[in-house]
């Protein structure tokens, strides 16, 4: 049976504004964050940054090895080896430049200022959903919850390049991440009214489930894969950004990990050729014994531990994204006749001016950061040609 009533609308809740105040500031950050971690580096640099040679080397070194024993590839062996002796050459020390370090200290002001932002107007949303915890309808709780997981997308963003010993902004991460904890637990408890015949009780899953699946059922899977990747994604970047790698430790608890699910798998009687296979090109890439120049999965380098932490914000981005604005658009013109989400209240303007904000600060920082550039160049361009002009250097002080 189709839902049959979905509810009031309330566009403090799902309205444009608010949907489009948390997911631009979301993006806002993950884009900041992208930024601040290139600017200022060479073309090399970045290259070796993203880890290129973890990512290529066993693929260039099987391929290597095939081409050497194959008479039919034997022509090719020898760019494979070029390549193997390329990427086993030592890693340099990514180099910034003066106007990259300049202009990453301007982006990560308003990176962490954007972040701050998105973390108390997350906190707020929650507040006030818990308020409204038993009047709320399914599909408002719904997309409250999307709208968010919006904030530990900032959070880990601004983690990735910015955040360092415990000071009051991971407090107020934490604050956030108990809300949303307890708001996903209310949210699931909800899920089980769920009924098809019932006012508020159910909402239209076309786009975000097949017409066949059972509901509550995959809601609640859903909500619970989200939302421990959620938090562990956000736990898991302020590790990386606090903590000391060992690439021997954490490569070994891999393989163990990999080696027990294995075992188990053979006692219930599972092909597990595959799975052999798996572990094997995991050990060629997470062994202690790495070969000369090969970069650890984790190492002492903030370049690896900031890529990590970003990626792990980037892979919920599209989802919260997609679900969140197909069951708005599924829903939105089947609300009870008399109401819509496209009103304005002051819940929506407060948080379009709050977006409005974080755009002046970028636009700002965009703006200080090329007149910052720009003087130091013009300055730096003066006592050249002061130098050239009179023979006098102008010293730095």
């Amino acid at each position: 049976m189709a839902c049959q009533d979905i509810g009031e609308a309330n566009p403090d809740i799902a309205g444009i504004g608010i949907l489009a105040a948390f997911s631009i500031q979301g993006g806002i950050s993950v884009m900041l964050s992208i930024y601040c971690l290139l600017v200022g580096l060479t073309l090399q640099s970045r290259v070796r940054a993203v880890n290129l040679h973890f990512v290529a080397w066993p693929f260039v070194k099987v391929s290597e090895r095939i081409t050497r024993q194959s008479s039919s590839l034997q022509r090719y062996h020898e760019i494979f080896e070029d390549a193997v002796r390329y990427l086993e050459d030592p890693i340099p020390t990514p180099i910034r430049t003066d106007k990259g370090i300049q202009k990453q200290k301007l982006a990560k002001d308003v990176l962490v200022a954007s972040s701050d932002i998105q973390s108390w107007s997350g906190i707020a949303l929650l507040v006030a959903a818990f308020v409204q915890i038993r009047t709320n309808s399914l599909y408002q709780l719904h997309i409250i919850y999307d709208t968010v997981s919006f904030v530990a997308i900032s959070n880990c963003a601004a983690i990735a390049t910015t955040y360092g010993p415990w000071g009051p902004r991971h407090l107020v991460m934490m604050i956030w991440s108990f809300l949303y904890i307890a708001y996903t637990i209310a949210f699931g408890i909800r899920l089980r009214s769920w009924r098809d015949d019932k006012a508020g009780q159910c909402y239209i899953t076309s786009g975000i489930s097949s017409s066949g699946a059972s509901h509550p059922y995959v809601d609640n899977i859903y909500v619970s894969v989200t939302c421990v990747y959620v938090i562990l994604s956000l736990y898991a970047a302020l590790g990386l950004n606090a903590a000391a790698f060992s690439h021997a430790n954490y490569g070994e608890r891999i393989l163990s990990a990999l080696r027990r699910g294995i075992e188990h798998l053979e006692a219930l009687n599972v092909n597990v050729e595959l799975f052999n296979l798996d572990y094997a090109f995991a050990s060629l890439v997470l062994s202690p014994q790495i070969p000369r120049g090969m970069p650890p999965v984790f190492v002492e380098d903030p370049n690896g531990k900031q890529i990590t932490a970003l990626l792990i914000a980037i892979l919920q981005y599209p989802v919260h994204i997609y679900f969140v604005y197909t069951l708005r658009a599924a829903n939105e013109n089947h609300l009870t006749l008399g109401n819509t989400e496209q009103d304005w209240g002051f819940g929506q303007v407060v948080a379009v001016i709050l977006l409005g904000s974080n755009l002046v600060m970028v636009v700002d920082g965009i703006w200080s950061t090329w007149c910052t550039v720009n003087i130091v160049s013009g300055v730096d361009i003066f006592k050249n040609e002061l130098h050239n002009a009179t023979g006098y250097r102008v010293s730095a002080k």
